[in-house]
């Protein structure tokens, strides 16, 4: 186990380790676009409600 903690694989290379730190690379990006996605998905939400509390505030006609 020593040698594939120890070895050079960090481009997707077929050793433990490689493999192991392609998959957290990819992992890493998928958290990454989750996040931008969340955050994203709240500035709509936030704006979505700020219209409709304005839009309640206007009078009726």
């Amino acid at each position: 186990m020593a040698d594939a903690i120890s070895g050079t694989g960090g481009t997707g290379s077929s050793t433990a380790a490689g493999g192991a730190t392609a998959d957290f690379s990819s992992l890493s990006q998928s958290f990454d676009t989750a996040i931008a996605n969340a955050t994203k998905l709240r500035e709509i939400e936030t704006e979505k409600q700020n219209a409709l509390n304005i839009a309640k505030s206007k009078p009726q006609t």
